[in-house]
């Protein structure tokens, strides 16, 4: 049985490979900013996109995008505000969640553009 952690770390590398695939670019994994972290950002042509990845190993407590709550959002939002300005980045912004369930070695995948907005 995979550990919640071990499954996270899963989920990442797969909805990492999954994007690249569509043609996204990565610019960094992981981005930490006080108590937020940002799963994934990465270019889709010129906007710069916050992937939030969401993997369950099950659906039976309900949908991976649904457990994102209002707080996550605004940490997440707050962490991409602090990396643009630490780069000294102007690209639209867009935020994404990536909702995964793996059930033995299946995977499902929903890729929600636009999940949620942010407004500082």
């Amino acid at each position: 049985m995979y550990t919640a952690n071990i499954l996270g770390k899963e989920g990442e590398d797969f909805a990492l490979q999954y994007l690249l695939a569509k043609g996204f670019t990565l610019r960094v994994k992981n981005y930490r900013f006080r108590k937020a972290e940002v799963d994934l950002l990465m270019m889709d042509g010129e906007e710069l996109v916050a992937v939030e990845v969401k993997t369950r190993s099950s659906e039976l407590f309900g949908a991976p995008q649904n457990f994102l709550s209002a707080q996550q959002q605004r940490r997440i939002g707050q962490a991409v505000n602090a990396y643009i300005e630490e780069h000294d980045l102007c690209y639209e912004v867009r935020f994404d969640i990536v909702a995964l369930c793996k059930e033995a070695t299946d995977w499902t995948v929903e890729h929600i553009r636009n999940a949620f907005y942010y407004i500082d």
